[in-house]
């Protein structure tokens, strides 16, 4: 009989350890995991503790196995990430703080799977789904909440931007490993136009996609869900995208990857989660589309009223006991009233810009979602 490969064994432990519902209940400590030995996924490189703290990792089971997909930690009980990934919905394990499956922050069950009511798996149309946790994420160094784009950045295109993909998937298309990978690994490119992308993909791209160039590595099975962050205008990093599909060739061939655009769905994410999409950047110390409207003029006066009286009595006594008493003066008051105070505050002119209205928000449509409860 030949051997089992160890990696094989390692993967069987793995998926058990995940299907442990007690997991769902652990707080407060880091969780040991068995070990894999895979070395990376294509073109990627290891992500060190906290280098990316709102990626999140899901465990899927399905009818037949379990189903790895990423995600991204928008609030302490939401987690973003693709429809595509819940085809066939079943129990969901999160896992949080896992650059390393060896050294896990937080595992947590989820409670509710939201996906997109319009989602069209044929066009890809759509793809974009929210995972409820069963309590709140426990963050920290290694957890913290992703930034989303503001409204602001709506109609942004963040053609040429430099970009980032992460996630714990397959290092080619045909390599043997068994996901996820031992560790989270991340790539750089660039985000390319929809004209660009439609062209590898016969049309079929839109408006509610992002692609980005993968001509330095690639995302491949197992990211799907996963993120794509740039680089902001105030130095942070802001997930613009979750990963929908690949070429149906494969990850080796540096074809587009093309995620599911998030300025498009900013209000359904807002609808469907306790997420509230800013404004405008953080950095900026008034927001410039906020209303701003001068005080009227204050004055103030004080009138001060001093009032002086002086009452003199003198008395006389002789010895045929004649007693001259002198009345008592006459007593003057005298009103003393100096010159109002006054004190005046100078304003700068009024000034009054028009309140920004972000996008999607007047006549927002009826959003409808279809839920999937996970037992």
């Amino acid at each position: 009989m030949a051997p089992v490969p160890t990696l094989l064994i390692l993967s069987v432990l793995f998926t058990c350890a995940l299907s442990v519902p007690s997991y769902g209940g652990l707080t407060g400590r880091r969780i040991q995991l068995p070990v894999q030995r895979t070395p990376r996924i294509r073109g990627g490189v290891p992500v060190a503790p906290g280098e990316i703290p709102y990626a999140a990792g899901l465990m899927i089971q399905q009818p037949i196995g379990n189903r790895w997909c990423g995600g991204s930690l928008i609030s302490v009980s939401y987690v973003l990430t693709a429809a595509n990934c819940f085809a066939n919905p079943g129990a969901t394990t999160v896992l949080l703080g896992a650059s390393n499956m060896t050294d896990v922050e937080d595992i947590v069950m989820a409670s509710d799977v939201i996906v997109h009511q319009a989602f069209v798996p044929s066009q890809n149309l759509n793809d974009i789904a929210l995972v409820r946790l069963s309590r709140p994420a426990n963050l920290s160094a290694y957890i913290r909440l992703a930034r989303l784009p503001n409204w602001r950045q709506a109609d942004s295109l963040f053609v040429s931007q430099l970009a980032t993909v992460s996630g714990w998937g397959a290092l080619g298309q045909n390599a043997p490993e068994i996901l996820p990978l031992n560790n989270l690994h991340r790539l750089n490119g660039s985000v390319i136009s929809n004209a660009a992308c439609g062209l590898q993909y016969l049309g079929g791209i839109f408006e509610s996609h992002v692609c980005v160039s993968t001509s330095n590595g690639s995302p491949c099975q197992g990211d799907n869900g996963g993120p794509l962050t740039v680089d902001d205008a105030d130095g942070g990093q802001t997930v613009i995208g979750v990963l929908s599909f690949i070429s149906a060739l494969g990850c080796d061939l540096d074809r587009p990857a093309v995620y599911t655009r998030l300025t498009v769905y900013l209000a359904w994410i807002e609808a469907n989660s306790d997420v509230i999409i800013k404004n405008d950047f953080e950095f900026f110390p008034t927001p410039p589309n906020q209303t701003t409207t001068a005080v009227p003029l204050t004055t103030t006066t004080t009138e001060q009223v001093t009032t002086t009286t002086t009452e003199q009595v003198t008395t006389t006594t002789t010895e045929q006991v004649t007693t001259t008493t002198m009345e008592p003066s006459t007593t003057t008051p005298i009103l003393i009233t100096p010159p109002p105070t006054t004190t005046t505050i100078e304003l700068g002119p009024e000034t009054t810009t028009q309140a920004f209205m972000p996008p999607h928000r007047t006549n927002r449509p009826n959003i409808r979602t279809d839920r999937y409860i996970v037992e």
